[in-house]
């Protein structure tokens, strides 16, 4: 289980790392990849002195605190429940679901946070499916 959890920890973590670098820099060449996971909307994403990120608020938060934990699956086991990483999903989903329809306008404080519980929650799961 050890080397499950090693692999799928670094896959998980290349692929964040990709979407991190991606929200930050918004480098041309990841553009079509930032354009299909995420809606990029100037007043829901975070501008940067270099310019506009390449994803939202929500979707920063999300890959960003998947890399971060991903790292940590990469060393040890990550404490919770599947329980716990659904949890952690749900304010994202309904943050974003009040916000589609049309129930309030959410901050990009809030999206970012959001985004990072999810991010965390799907680390668990994650988690949770390679050790058992």
């Amino acid at each position: 289980m050890d080397r499950l959890r090693r692999f799928a920890s670094a896959a998980l973590a290349i692929l964040s790392l990709t979407y991190v670098l991606g929200a930050l820099f918004d480098p041309p060449f990841l553009a079509p990849l930032m354009k299909v996971s995420c809606h990029r909307l100037p007043h829901r994403s975070f501008h940067f002195p270099w310019g506009m990120g390449g994803q939202c608020a929500r979707c920063t938060g999300f890959w960003l605190a998947a890399f971060i934990s991903s790292g940590l699956l990469f060393v040890r086991r990550i404490p919770g429940t599947v329980r716990t990483g659904l949890l952690l999903l749900a304010p994202m989903l309904v943050d974003g679901t009040m916000q589609f329809f049309g129930l309030h306008e959410s901050t990009n404080p809030v999206r970012l946070l959001t985004g990072a519980a999810a991010g965390l929650g799907l680390v668990v799961l994650l988690g949770r499916a390679v050790d058992g």
